[in-house]
Protein backbone atom coordinates (compact mmCIF):
# COMPACT_ATOMS: atom_id res chain seq x y z
CA UNK A 1 0.00 0.00 0.00
CA UNK A 2 1.52 3.70 -0.93
CA UNK A 3 4.81 1.75 -2.29
CA UNK A 4 6.62 2.70 -5.69
CA UNK A 5 3.70 2.42 -8.37
CA UNK A 6 6.49 0.55 -11.03
CA UNK A 7 7.19 -2.04 -8.44
CA UNK A 8 3.55 -2.80 -8.31
CA UNK A 9 2.58 -6.38 -9.27
CA UNK A 10 -0.37 -4.56 -11.45
CA UNK A 11 2.49 -2.96 -13.50
CA UNK A 12 5.78 -4.83 -14.43
CA UNK A 13 8.92 -2.73 -14.21
CA UNK A 14 9.68 -3.10 -17.72
CA UNK A 15 6.56 -1.32 -19.18
CA UNK A 16 3.39 -2.57 -20.34
CA UNK A 17 4.08 -3.09 -24.02
CA UNK A 18 6.93 -4.98 -23.23
CA UNK A 19 4.52 -7.38 -21.12
CA UNK A 20 2.53 -7.68 -23.75
CA UNK A 21 4.96 -8.90 -25.92
CA UNK A 22 6.50 -11.15 -23.50
CA UNK A 23 2.19 -12.18 -22.60
CA UNK A 24 2.37 -10.81 -19.14
CA UNK A 25 0.42 -8.07 -19.76
CA UNK A 26 -1.23 -7.01 -15.94
CA UNK A 27 -5.17 -6.84 -15.63
CA UNK A 28 -7.13 -3.94 -16.73
CA UNK A 29 -9.73 -2.55 -18.50
CA UNK A 30 -10.70 -5.13 -21.55
CA UNK A 31 -9.64 -3.28 -24.61
CA UNK A 32 -11.37 -2.35 -28.21
CA UNK A 33 -8.61 -5.00 -29.65
CA UNK A 34 -9.93 -8.23 -31.00
CA UNK A 35 -7.94 -11.05 -28.48
CA UNK A 36 -4.49 -11.81 -29.69
CA UNK A 37 -3.74 -8.02 -31.08
CA UNK A 38 -2.08 -5.39 -29.72
CA UNK A 39 -3.75 -1.80 -29.97
CA UNK A 40 -0.12 -0.91 -31.27
CA UNK A 41 -0.35 -3.61 -34.08
CA UNK A 42 -4.22 -2.83 -34.62
CA UNK A 43 -2.85 1.13 -35.06
CA UNK A 44 -0.28 0.51 -37.14
CA UNK A 45 -2.60 -1.83 -39.81
CA UNK A 46 -4.78 1.29 -39.65
CA UNK A 47 -2.16 3.37 -40.60
CA UNK A 48 -1.33 1.05 -43.35
CA UNK A 49 -4.73 0.80 -44.52
CA UNK A 50 -4.46 4.52 -44.29
CA UNK A 51 -7.93 6.43 -44.90
CA UNK A 52 -5.80 9.51 -45.13
CA UNK A 53 -8.96 11.79 -45.17
CA UNK A 54 -9.64 10.37 -47.98
CA UNK A 55 -12.55 8.16 -47.28
CA UNK A 56 -11.41 5.22 -48.64
CA UNK A 57 -9.66 2.59 -47.26
CA UNK A 58 -7.25 0.57 -48.93
CA UNK A 59 -5.94 -2.72 -48.05
CA UNK A 60 -2.79 -4.29 -49.26
CA UNK A 61 -3.21 -7.99 -49.92
CA UNK A 62 -2.65 -10.78 -52.81
CA UNK A 63 0.07 -10.38 -55.56
CA UNK A 64 1.09 -8.64 -58.28
CA UNK A 65 -1.49 -10.75 -60.42
CA UNK A 66 -4.15 -9.55 -57.91
CA UNK A 67 -3.18 -6.27 -57.75
CA UNK A 68 -3.33 -6.18 -61.71
CA UNK A 69 -6.51 -7.22 -61.87
CA UNK A 70 -8.05 -4.99 -58.64
CA UNK A 71 -6.27 -1.67 -60.19
CA UNK A 72 -8.32 -3.07 -63.69
CA UNK A 73 -11.65 -3.15 -61.55
CA UNK A 74 -11.00 0.18 -60.32
CA UNK A 75 -10.45 1.52 -63.59
CA UNK A 76 -13.35 0.33 -64.99
CA UNK A 77 -15.66 1.13 -62.33
CA UNK A 78 -14.38 4.92 -62.55
CA UNK A 79 -14.61 4.98 -65.77
CA UNK A 80 -18.31 3.89 -65.70
CA UNK A 81 -18.79 6.54 -62.96
CA UNK A 82 -16.98 9.02 -64.93
CA UNK A 83 -19.93 8.65 -67.89
CA UNK A 84 -22.47 8.89 -65.47
CA UNK A 85 -21.33 11.62 -63.89
CA UNK A 86 -20.84 13.43 -67.77
CA UNK A 87 -24.31 12.28 -68.52
CA UNK A 88 -25.83 13.90 -65.11
CA UNK A 89 -23.78 17.38 -65.70
CA UNK A 90 -25.44 17.06 -69.40
CA UNK A 91 -28.61 17.13 -67.93
CA UNK A 92 -28.15 19.82 -65.33
CA UNK A 93 -26.26 21.88 -67.71
CA UNK A 94 -29.71 21.88 -69.76
CA UNK A 95 -31.38 22.31 -66.86
CA UNK A 96 -29.69 25.73 -65.86
CA UNK A 97 -30.11 26.82 -69.29
CA UNK A 98 -33.96 26.04 -69.53
CA UNK A 99 -34.30 28.11 -65.96
CA UNK A 100 -32.06 30.97 -67.39
CA UNK A 101 -34.26 31.42 -70.17
CA UNK A 102 -37.30 30.89 -68.15
CA UNK A 103 -36.77 33.70 -65.71
CA UNK A 104 -35.13 35.93 -68.78
CA UNK A 105 -38.67 35.45 -69.76
CA UNK A 106 -40.47 36.23 -66.84
CA UNK A 107 -38.15 39.40 -66.19
CA UNK A 108 -39.01 40.84 -69.49
CA UNK A 109 -42.41 40.24 -69.00
CA UNK A 110 -42.66 42.08 -65.38
CA UNK A 111 -41.22 44.94 -66.90
CA UNK A 112 -43.62 45.41 -69.98
CA UNK A 113 -46.63 44.90 -67.72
Amino acid sequence: PGGCPLLSPQAPPWGSEAAELLGTEPPGPPSSAPSGVSPTRLKAAEDEEGTGGRGVKRKRCGGPGASREAAEQRVQELTEQNARLREEIGRLSAEVQRTRAALIDHIVSLRRA
